[in-house]
């Protein structure tokens, strides 16, 4: 039986898809009364493509300003140019386009415009020893809408991540009054990416999906919908993102991860599920401090059979669960699998779908390894109970056996 006991919060949002979608956007802006409307990107889909020009079209007199220089990753001294270039122009609305640093800026930059105090001071706390606390930052925020170039669960969550400068740390921010107001599926904007682009999101959001298939027969009601309907949205749309049905997956695709972050508010606790995907979503945000051009999916995928090797055995059953919705695994043979069996299966279903690469040429050395590791051991998601300080030896392990020639 699964859990009937639980807690759901929904929170309001506004999803518009489809081919001519973003054509909603200015009765959205001035259903709010906004008047002053920043708009946030990077440079590639503001320099390369129409797709901000047309959006600045749309918006008319309503637009304060435009800042298209967020970087990967949401580095601090961009953000700071960014909340000083909103807070001069005075804008009372962000309008974010782009993937999941685009979404995550937006937060970012909404907090900085309200709230007094330094990055450090607004950003989840980490004692030795202690739980990590977010501090409750209690200032009204703008309203902020998010026009989708890739799918990406940040898309509808309240958190954020920064990387500090020069030291590469990273700083996590908590307000559920940065959630969206509103989210836009446009085929435009959707076809801007590349499909090297699409297909790296859509790894991440796929291997999520996977991942989230682990405990589902526990999970409450809401959140089994949720991960299972996910699941089969990627499943179904992944070897179609270069097709005919491009636009119509790219979409399928906004609305898994929009499912798989939905899966927190519906009660669901995705990272506790098991060990394996907590330990690569933490490992894989260090990485990608240290890695630049690495992928998150990437990232993830790549540390996945080591997680398994090492740390699979603590949740078996729950593994077994999980393999058992990949498309080639026989059930009755599933059952007298091992960790190295079911990590070559993951390995198998990602390569079919022409997500197959050697993790060693990232470059990583194990002289990497405690600034990858130190990122990891700030990860409120995969970590809330400040569990990690206990494996450093375990999550060494996970690395060097992943990454190391």
């Amino acid at each position: 039986m699964n859990d009937i006991v639980f807690k759901a919060q929904v929170h309001p949002i506004r999803i518009f898809s489809g081919p001519s979608s973003l054509e909603h956007l200015p009765k959205e802006i001035a259903r709010l009364g906004a008047r002053r409307v920043l708009l946030i990107s990077g440079r590639t889909v503001s320099r390369t493509t129409s797709l901000i020009d047309d959006i600045e079209a749309l918006l008319d007199n309503r637009l304060s300003g435009r800042f298209d220089e967020i970087d990967r990753h949401c580095l601090e001294p961009s953000m700071t140019k960014a909340i000083d270039f909103a807070k001069q122009r005075n804008v009372d609305s962000i309008v974010a386009i782009g993937a999941g640093t685009a979404c995550m800026a937006a937060r970012i930059i909404a907090i900085g415009m309200a709230e007094k105090g330094k990055f450090e001071q607004l950003a989840t706390n980490y004692l030795p020893g202690q739980v990590p606390v977010s501090p409750r930052l209690l200032q009204p925020k703008v309203p902020i809408w998010n026009v989708l170039t890739t799918a990406t669960a940040a898309q509808n969550g309240a958190g954020a991540t920064m990387n500090t400068s020069p030291q590469s740390g990273r700083l996590e921010f908590f307000d559920p009054k940065t959630r969206a107001t509103g989210v836009f599926w446009d085929g435009q904007a959707l076809s801007t990416a590349s499909i090297k682009v699409t297909r790296a999101a859509a790894l991440s959001t796929l291997w999520f999906a996977l991942m989230r298939m682990g405990g589902v027969s526990k999970a409450n009601p809401l959140v089994q919908a949720d991960r299972h309907h996910a699941w089969q949205l990627a499943l179904n749309s992944i070897d179609q993102l270069s097709g005919s049905l491009s636009t119509e997956a790219r979409i399928n695709m906004c609305a898994a991860s929009y499912l798989l972050n939905r899966d927190f508010d519906h009660g669901g606790l995705p990272f506790e599920a098991h060990w394996v995907c907590r330990v690569c979503y933490a490992l894989g945000a260090g990485l990608m401090s240290v890695c630049k051009k690495i992928s998150p999916g990437e990232a993830y995928l790549s540390l996945t059979l080591s997680a398994m090797l090492i740390f699979g055995d603590r949740d078996l059953e729950v593994l077994r669960e999980m393999c058992s919705y990949l498309p080639s695994v026989n059930r009755l043979a599933l059952k007298d699998w091992g960790v190295k069996e079911m990590g070559r299966a993951i390995e198998e279903f990602f390569a079919l779908k022409q997500f197959s690469f050697d993790p060693r040429s990232f470059g990583v050395t194990p002289e990497d390894f405690p600034r990858v590791r130190n990122v990891a051991l700030r990860n409120f998601n995969a970590d809330r109970r400040s569990e990690f300080g206990k494996e450093v030896e375990l999550l060494d392990k996970v690395l060097s056996l992943a990454l190391v020639v």
